[in-house]
């Protein structure tokens, strides 16, 4: 005879929640947005995970560059940090990272262009408490 153990449910503990930010060809968000508001309850770990399909033009050598203090530090509205995307399957490339501090942000993507084209883009996220 097995036995099957779950585990308990814990309601004074919100679930961890991960948003996906789907990319367009180019790394630019979806649908002309230049601004995401991502929900949080009181005390809820979150993350955010940019994805681009491989084969965009945003895929070749991408990093993205935001001003959320990736490595702890303070807030500092003009210091960029840098994070490369990395390969999740056949598909697609990530980038996350936990939001610890909630706030407006922005990020923009740099890449390889076979256009020789520099402009990156850059928009903003936000986190805030409901």
């Amino acid at each position: 005879m097995s036995t099957r153990y779950s585990t308990p449910d814990q309601p004074d503990i919100p679930p961890f929640m991960v948003w996906n930010l789907d990319l367009n060809e180019d790394g630019t968000t979806p649908h002309d947005k230049s601004f995401i508001r991502i929900p949080s309850a009181p005390n809820q770990s979150c993350a955010i995970r940019f994805r681009i399909l491989i084969g965009s033009t945003a895929s070749i050598d991408a990093t993205l560059h935001t001003n959320y203090p990736l490595d702890g530090s303070d807030y500092q509205r003009t210091k960029f940090h840098a994070k490369r995307f990395n390969f999740n399957n056949q598909t697609e490339q990530i980038c996350e990272f936990r939001i610890e501090q909630p706030g407006p942000y922005q990020y923009y993507l740099s890449y390889k262009s076979i256009d020789d084209d520099d402009d990156d883009k850059c928009d903003a996220i936000a986190s805030a408490n409901d």
